[in-house]
């Protein structure tokens, strides 16, 4: 099943059925498909969806709805805030959509915002510079880079 193409990004364990089913409330929503339709697919979706949540794209394919402004910049400065850093302490590191507004946000504080290889282009635009992929070590190239 389609479903097997999230094991390795360590979300929680993939559950089908209806929203109203998930005790607490669902908190990220994932709709897999062929990468070739994934568009098409977000352009529904945001018709269906509207204002009320945000959507990205963490890899191809796979289109994400999470609560309205949630986002890895969010998590991001929240952690620095608990450990008394700035965004200008920070290196930033993305292949996905989904961490576009987390490398926006290093970069403009003057951190270090990285794109790996395998990166959108919207990512490679937002970041500082670009590195090998991860399965070619990019993320040892840019710790490495920016020190």
């Amino acid at each position: 099943p389609r479903t097997t193409r999230i094991d390795a990004l360590g979300e929680p364990p993939v559950r089908v059925g209806a929203v109203e089913s998930v005790a607490g409330g669902a908190h990220k929503l994932l709709f897999l498909g062929d990468a070739a339709d994934e568009e098409a697919r977000r352009s529904a979706i945001a018709a269906a969806v509207g204002a009320e949540a945000s959507l990205t794209v963490a890899i191809p394919g796979m289109v994400e709805v999470l609560p309205k402004g949630a986002s890895k910049a969010e998590g991001v400065q929240h952690a620095l805030d608990i450990l008394g850093l700035t965004a200008s302490d920070a290196l930033a590191l993305g292949d996905g959509e989904n961490d576009l507004e987390m490398i926006q946000l290093v970069r403009a504080a003057g951190g270090v915002s990285v794109a790996l290889g395998n990166a959108r282009p919207v990512l490679r635009a937002a970041a500082e510079f670009s590195v090998a992929s991860c399965d070619d070590s990019g993320w040892a190239e840019a710790v490495e880079r920016s020190e």
